[in-house]
């Protein structure tokens, strides 16, 4: 249980070695997530020291936080208003060493004046990145705030997915990299999607105290692009205030923190947990429980991070949900959690064709797209190099029999009606 207050974007996380409340994020193995817009303050009280770093005097008494960003950019990490002399620094694994450290500061960074750390970064997106905030001193920092934030901004980039050009949000740089035509920083994609397909899990798995527990959907069958996601999540847990969460589409490694460590519980709550709705740009009707007319938190919210990042592409697949209990003495479970998947109808670059076995691009499904797959698929599958047009019908950067498989499976559901 953590005695703390917090919102969606500010989490009181850090207070090293209490008996009540051991924070998870004292060592790199188990740092604490954040999202790519985040805010979060704590305290190196009784913390250990388990990284090093090559600013100054490697830093002591560090607190550990894990950054899977999902556009690839700059971030400019700060520990502006600290209570003390900080050292910033990032890493590629734990445990976190010269060797495998990116980038490190430790005064007169490009965010803080004098002895508090900041530092510039381009992160990749999908990848994920240890980031240690460490006291300069041996004795520990009685308060630290540490904050992350996009240097980038996002446009409208035109890419080709099954050969249609449709609408992701990118950086003008991460545009470029994937051969895309960028419509310029803050252009919107305006996309319009249908209705929602529900894929829905019930694993009632309890979620380590602390620790993490991940479930995952198998989302097949979906036709077209994706223009938008909603994720509905149910958590048994007496201290909500411990829970974050989450989501990952495998196949493409796009991710996105959805919840993070909101309320203010000062005590456990009894048959009290979560009900929550996820979704960009609705409004918050987010509730904290409120005993003992309303024990569970419920409500809808926007994500830390934007679920448009994962629009525009395929999302068949895998889903992973993962859920973090950041702090010991109170225990719960994942009850149950779905997606609503919208296809994506029109975006500024042009409507969408849901025909996924139209090879041809013609419309609709006919014999003539089933004799131009296989065609492909024979002249590409004996070296697995996708060529013009591509037979890699599940976009897994390879030629396999999964293809082949999956065309035939989609044009035998399609044919004579998709597009018709």
């Amino acid at each position: 249980m953590m005695k703390s207050v917090a919102t969606s974007l500010t989490a009181a996380l850090s207070i090293c070695g209490l008996s009540f409340a051991q924070a998870i994020n004292d060592d790199c193995a188990e740092a604490i997530a954040v999202g790519s817009t985040t805010t979060t303050s704590g305290s190196q009280v009784n913390c250990n020291t388990d990284g090093l770093s090559s600013c100054s005097n490697g830093g002591f008494r560090d607190v550990w936080y894990s950054f899977t960003p999902a556009i690839t950019g700059i971030y400019r990490l700060s520990t502006c208003g600290s209570g003390g002399d900080t050292i910033l620094s990032v890493h590629s694994a734990c445990p976190g060493t010269v060797q495998n450290q990116l980038a490190c500061n430790d005064d007169n960074g490009p965010a803080c004046v004098a002895t508090n750390a900041s530092l510039d970064f381009s992160f990749v997106a999908g990848q994920t990145y240890k980031v240690r905030v460490a006291s300069f001193y041996q004795s520990f920092l009685p308060n630290f705030t540490f904050a992350v934030t996009p240097r980038f901004t996002l446009g409208a980039c035109g890419v080709n997915v099954g050969g249609q050009t449709v609408c992701q949000l990118r950086s003008a740089a991460e545009c470029l990299s994937v051969g895309g035509s960028y419509n310029g920083d803050n252009s919107p994609c305006n996309t319009q999607y249908g209705p929602a397909t529900t894929y829905s899990s019930s694993p009632n798995v309890a979620i380590p105290d602390p620790g993490f527990v991940e479930d995952t959907i198998n989302v097949s069958g979906f036709a077209g692009t994706l223009g938008h996601v909603r994720v509905n999540v149910q958590i048994a847990h007496p201290f909500v205030t411990d829970i974050y969460f989450e989501l990952t589409h495998v196949p493409t490694g796009v991710r996105s923190l959805l919840f993070q460590r909101s309320c203010a519980i000062l005590n456990p709550i009894p048959n009290s947990g979560l009900n929550v709705g996820i979704e960009d740009g609705v409004v918050d009707t987010f509730t904290c429980p409120n005993p003992p007319l309303a024990p569970v938190a419920s409500g809808q919210r926007p994500p830390v991070d934007i679920l448009a990042a994962f629009n525009g592409r395929d999302p068949n697949g895998a889903w992973t949900l993962r859920v973090t209990d950041a702090a010991g003495n109170d225990v719960g479970s994942l009850v149950a959690w779905s997606l609503e998947l919208s296809r994506r109808t029109q975006d500024v670059f042009g409507v969408d064709n849901p025909c996924s076995a139209d090879f041809d691009h013609t419309g609709g499904v006919t014999v003539a797209d089933l004799f131009a797959f296989l065609d492909a698929w024979f002249t590409q599958f004996p070296g697995g190099t996708p060529g013009t047009p591509s037979a890699d019908f599940d976009s897994d950067n390879a030629v396999t029999v999964a293809d082949l498989f999956g065309f035939l499976d989609s044009w035998f559901g399609e044919f004579g009606v998709c597009g018709q």
